[in-house]
């Protein structure tokens, strides 16, 4: 189970950043806030740096009006079992973060950084970018490192300039690299699975049926990839063709939550605020996809539906509802057999309690399925210690675990601080 999703997750691009060479932490977390920064970039600024090798696949690309959205992982991402089912999932590029002080020889770190990314096949577009170099580092530059960037700024509004127009290449070319990605796929021969699909299926087992499934998820495909490249139009055309197919093509309860969930994802990005109507549509759309996923047996996905739906209601007069959402996934989460998804869960239950407005223990314990929600907290730390974690990732004594905002949408209540 992954923490801080939103209504809006399936729009955002995951970038690993990892430490190159030699650097201390306190470096690395400076030069890594400098690239979160940039977790939200307006296409109009990625226009500049964006080429048109062919004619783009996203027809109503909102150039003026649309973003790309990052997620910037810091130190690195194990591979998601559910990558080839969600796009959202995949790592699909890497920022390497070299600190030239400390790393004189920036030939070996940048071998370092490529062998590190071979831990991301399928990650298209990579960076490595070495801070505050010396005039000898300077002169290092070599048109064969193509994926090597030296910043020489010499005080931080420089190098913050100068890391405006990285990052907006950086983005350029992720979102051609998505473009080249729908542009060449093939239907057929695409993996178009999920760990709830069977693996033993033999080489000649119904090759018609695997041909129409591929062919039934392509389009659901295809829309997670132009939600990311910040087309939530073309998304939605996508998504409707994939469940506009006969009941027999794809009737799939997965990849049909999937493609439900998708939707409402356009709607969010696309309307970019929130209000009355949008908040009615995604409470009523998730209450398609709950079940969807609860049949399909993705108990993760379900839970995160739940989570999501909470958050993105969360304030006081809908305390209510926020705390039933909250008890049905504790009770639902009673069948997770992976201590570090409860852990997730708890931390993302407890979260969203103080900021629906339900503070007192007593209103928690009156309320519908209080008792649950509040039982949550009690299990953290039991978790915590089954998932190995120390005891700095989490305090609880008097405190509420915070969970992080996503870019984008939000709900009118109040917002969990970081």
């Amino acid at each position: 189970m992954e923490p801080d999703g939103s209504i809006e997750s399936a729009s955002v691009i995951r970038v690993v950043v990892l430490q190159v060479g030699e650097i201390t932490a306190s470096a690395f977390r400076s030069y890594s806030n400098l690239i979160m920064k940039h977790r939200v970039m307006p296409l109009q600024g990625v226009f500049g740096y964006y080429k048109e090798h062919q004619k783009s696949p996203f027809s109503h690309q909102p150039w003026s009006s649309g973003s790309l959205r990052f997620n910037f992982i810091l130190g690195g991402s194990s591979r998601s079992p559910w990558q080839e089912f969600v796009a959202q999932r995949k790592i699909h590029g890497v920022i390497g973060v070299c600190h030239c002080p400390r790393m004189p020889d920036i030939a070996a770190a940048y071998e370092e950084f490529v062998l590190a990314c071979k831990a991301y096949p399928l990650a298209q577009v990579k960076r490595c970018i070495a801070f505050d170099p010396n005039t000898e580092q300077l002169a290092e530059e070599d048109p064969q490192r193509r994926n090597l960037v030296i910043l020489s700024g010499a005080d931080q509004q420089r190098l913050e300039a100068l890391l405006v127009s990285v990052m907006h290449d950086f983005a350029a070319c992720v979102l051609m690299a998505l473009e080249s990605w729908v542009l060449h796929v093939d239907p057929i021969a695409a993996i178009f699975l999920s760990p709830l699909d069977n693996p033993n299926v033999t080489p000649n087992e119904d090759a018609a049926k695997l041909k129409k499934k591929r062919l039934a998820r392509h389009p659901e495909a295809i829309g997670d990839y132009c939600l990311l490249a910040g087309s939530p139009l073309d998304a939605r055309s996508h998504y409707a063709r994939h469940r506009a197919r006969p009941p027999h093509q794809q009737r799939r309860p997965l990849w049909l939550a999937g493609a439900l969930e998708g939707h409402v994802s356009t709607l969010a990005v696309e309307k970019g605020r929130w209000d009355e109507d949008l908040e009615e549509e995604i409470r009523t759309k998730y209450s398609e996809i709950v079940p969807l996923y609860r049949k399909a047996g993705a108990m993760i996905f379900e839970l995160e539906a739940l989570i999501k739906v909470a958050r993105f209601i969360c304030r006081k007069e809908m305390a209510r509802d926020v705390v039933d959402l909250l008890a049905q996934a504790v009770e639902t989460g009673r069948g997770l057999q992976n201590p570090s998804d409860l852990l997730v869960l708890y931390i993302e239950v407890c979260a969203h309690i103080p900021a629906a407005g339900v503070r007192a223990q007593g209103s928690l314990l009156h309320a519908p399925g209080g008792q649950a929600v509040r039982a949550a907290g009690v299990k953290i730390r039991r978790c915590q210690r089954a998932a190995g974690a120390g005891p700095g990732v989490l305090v609880l004594q008097g405190a509420v675990p915070r969970a992080l905002p996503q870019p984008g949408v939000s709900s009118p209540g109040a917002h969990i601080s970081q």
